[in-house]
Parts: C-alpha cells; sequence; structure tokens
C-alpha cells in the first residue's frame, strides 16, 4: 500500500494520541480479584489490560486476574466489562497491595438529553467523517473495520462547526491490515470544521487500545505492514529521538526550512527511572523521515518525558501536524511492538 508524502496544502489533521500514563518501573506481577460492587459477587470474563499494549488478560471463575510485566515501562491498567463502568487504575498501587480488591460500578442507562438544535448532519455522513479521522483514509478503511459502528454516538454542533463522538462501550476493531483485533476505550472525538468545507480541520480523539493478535501465527504481509507503519510514525520518532539517533533512523530536522542538528532543537536529559526529558528550543520543529515524510511538531508546554518504550507524557503535550498526524488507529502499532531492522 502506497503512503502519501503527506497530506493535501490545504488539509491540517494534526493528532493528539492519548495513552494513559503511569510510569512503572519495577518488574513485578500485577493480580487481583473483581467484584460487581453492588452485589459483591465476583466478576467472570473482565478484560484486564495495561494501556496501549498487547499485555492483557480476562478474569477467571473466582473474578482473579494477573498480568506479567515483563516489558512495560509505563502504562495504566484497565478494566472494560460489558454493563458496567470502565476502570483505569494506578498499576503501581495494585503492586503495593493498595487494589487487591476492586470494585466495579454497574453502568446506569442513562436518558438521552433533548437537542433542540437540529442536526443538518444526516447519520452516514457522520460516521463517515469519524471513520476517516479516526480509523484513517479510505485505503485504510477498506482493511480496518469497527465491528459495533451502532454503539457510536455522534452530535454535528452547527454554532461551533464542531463533530462530536463518544461510545458507552468499547470499540470493537478489526484491522487487517497490520493483523490486530483492537478494543478501544473511547473518551472522546472530536473534529473541528474550517469556513464551510472539511478541506481545513482539526481533529482530535482519546480513548485506551488493547491489541491482541489476529491469528495465532502472525502472517508475512502483517510483519511487513507494520514495519512500514512503524517507520517515520511518531512512536519510531519518540524512541529515536529519547535515544539521540535521530540521523541513524533517518529522520531531519529542519526550522523555517532550514536544516539543523536535531539536537539544537531538542534538548535530552536523562532522568532516572528509565525517563528521557525533552525539552524544546523553538515553538514549532519541522521533522522529515527518508527525505519524504514531512511533520511538524509543536509542544505548547516547551518539555514532556519519553519512557523506554516511546510513550510520551502528557498525552496532549505533544501536537504533530503533517504524515504524524495523519496516522490514526488503524496504522497504531501497541507500544511493546518491537522493530527488529533488517
Amino acid at each position: 500500500m502506497e503512503i502519501n508524502n503527506y497530506l493535501p496544502k490545504n488539509s491540517i489533521a494534526i493528532l493528539i494520541l492519548f495513552f494513559s500514563t503511569l510510569f512503572l518501573y519495577s518488574q513485578k506481577d500485577i493480580q487481583g480479584v473483581i467484584y460487581d460492587q453492588v452485589t459483591k459477587e465476583p466478576l467472570v470474563d473482565v478484560v484486564v489490560y495495561l494501556d496501549g499494549t498487547t499485555n492483557g488478560t480476562i478474569t477467571n471463575e473466582k473474578g482473579k486476574f494477573y498480568i506479567k510485566l515483563d516489558q512495560i515501562a509505563n502504562n495504566t491498567l484497565i478494566i472494560s466489562y460489558f454493563g458496567y463502568q470502565t476502570k483505569l487504575l494506578d498499576s503501581q498501587m495494585i503492586l503495593n497491595k493498595e487494589y487487591e480488591h476492586i470494585l466495579l460500578q454497574p453502568q446506569v442507562e442513562e436518558l438521552e438529553a433533548v437537542v433542540l438544535q437540529k442536526d443538518p448532519l444526516s447519520r452516514s455522513r457522520k460516521l463517515r467523517y469519524f471513520r476517516k479521522y479516526f480509523l484513517g483514509d479510505y485505503r485504510i478503511q477498506e482493511k480496518c473495520k469497527i465491528i459495533n459502528e451502532k454503539d457510536i454516538e455522534l452530535h454535528y454542533n452547527v454554532e461551533k462547526k464542531v463533530l462530536y463522538g463518544s461510545a458507552s462501550v468499547p470499540l470493537k476493531i478489526r484491522n487487517k491490515l497490520l493483523g490486530y483485533e483492537i478494543l478501544y476505550t473511547l473518551f472522546d472525538f472530536e473534529l473541528q470544521f474550517g469556513n464551510d468545507t472539511i478541506k481545513k480541520n482539526l481533529s482530535y480523539f482519546s480513548g485506551t487500545p488493547f491489541f491482541k493478535e489476529l491469528r495465532k501465527k502472525t502472517l508475512v504481509k502483517h510483519i511487513k505492514n507494520r514495519e512500514t507503519y512503524y517507520k517515520g510514525s511518531s512512536l519510531h520518532f519518540m524512541r529515536a529521538l529519547a535515544t539521540k539517533t535521530l540521523a541513524e533512523n533517518k529522520f531531519r530536522a529542519f526550522h523555517n526550512g532550514f536544516a539543523g542538528d536535531p539536537y539544537a532543537f531538542f534538548t535530552i536529559t536523562r532522568k532516572k527511572r528509565m525517563l528521557t526529558k525533552v525539552e524544546m528550543a523553538l515553538n514549532v520543529v519541522s521533522i522529515l523521515y527518508d527525505q519524504k515524510l514531512r511533520t511538524k511538531i509543536e509542544v505548547p508546554e516547551g518539555n514532556f518525558l519519553i519512557d523506554k518504550m516511546g510513550n510520551y507524557s502528557p498525552p496532549t503535550g505533544v501536537i504533530f501536524d503533517g504524515y504524524m498526524g495523519s496516522l490514526k488507529i488503524g496504522t497504531l502499532l501497541p507500544l511493546d511492538y518491537v522493530f527488529e531492522a533488517q
């Protein structure tokens, strides 16, 4: 599948991917028991996973779960069960025995508020926009499908020119492009329209993904596609930035059209517990990958942290405009993905 060098001139797609952030440093295991908060009965088949990874499990007949922490540097524990409110927990507290018994609150069905403002967009049209700015363009959508689209709630605000999206249950995504099944807990989706057109817009979504292999044995085409979409991605960039290997990984940095030493733009400081602090000297820096994939990077607060897996914090601390911003859920790789250079 061909990848465009960069987005069309009149299109702005800014991506802020939200991986809930918690810094874990001890190679220990997480375990606990999950109960219904009302009945106090143990809950079976509850999905428990470390945000943004392939590391997860389900509870047994006694409500117990066990997750091995052998490669993860920073993640929040996500607990998801149909009919119950999704719970996000500090994994370190579980390691410290503060959450051995976890209570899930049953989901309360709320009556939809009466919307007095007329929504001019049809359901099908809003879904088309949602698919494009959540999954990716039409080529990605051919291989990546949301199984439970009926659970997506969409509303267009005429005055603000914003399309809002949410879901009360996790979205089930089948990605045949990369060979993953994804359980995505969507917290928020916003698409800001430009003046009378979609050509100039700002898109944003946040949530927590859990990845599972589609097959027991990964197909060769999936391995190749994962490598393709890893190269030049924000995950690739963050790992190279933290290890000071931008040039070796084919990344170049520019400001006002002039190339420069990337570490004149980014100051890298090693911190304790496998964290890297990045301070940006300029408001905006342009990044070119492999002489063709362009991205503008903005850091509103001027600094952010990167862990050893390439996860950055805070999740809204870095804004990508261009190629990296165009990569949506359909091309997203788990944080524990390992790229093996040929």
